[in-house]
């Protein structure tokens, strides 16, 4: 094991040169669009558990 906080600048420096910032980017896009197209998502998914 080897301490967190030691190594957390290394760690997101290597997800970094592994594309996160492209992946994350994407992912944004796609949740956009899902949301755009599925506007009552947030209002249903408020303060329920009922489905």
């Amino acid at each position: 094991m080897v301490s967190y906080e030691d190594n957390i600048d290394a760690a997101i420096e290597k997800l970094k040169a592994a594309g996160l910032d492209k992946y994350m980017e994407e992912y944004r896009t796609q949740f956009k669009a899902y949301l755009d197209a599925n506007p009552d998502v947030l209002e249903i998914a408020k303060g329920t558990t009922e489905g």
